[in-house]
């Protein structure tokens, strides 16, 4: 029994490592680009807009099984948003 707990143990190894790979390779090529995108838009608006004039925005939260609303804007802005938390024992 203990042979082939081991063996099961070592098989799904091999076959997490051989799915992880491809991910991991993956992943970097795209961060850089994808960053270099995002850092490239942030700095063109906030080239645009000067900082104390941004329109504030209060953000809307729901409880957790529910998903919050799209964003429907395409202009920067200072979100704010209200948050309670609860400390249990």
């Amino acid at each position: 029994m203990k042979r082939q707990a081991l063996a099961a143990m070592i098989a799904s190894l091999f076959a997490l490592a051989a799915c992880g790979g491809e991910q991991a390779a993956q992943a970097p090529a795209e961060t850089p680009a994808a960053s270099a995108e995002a850092a490239s838009s942030a700095a063109q608006t906030a080239a645009e807009t000067p900082a104390g004039e941004l329109p504030v925005i209060d953000a809307v939260t729901t409880h957790a099984p529910e998903v919050p609303p799209a964003i429907d804007r395409d202009y920067p802005a200072k979100v704010r948003v209200k948050m309670e938390t609860v400390e249990k024992p």
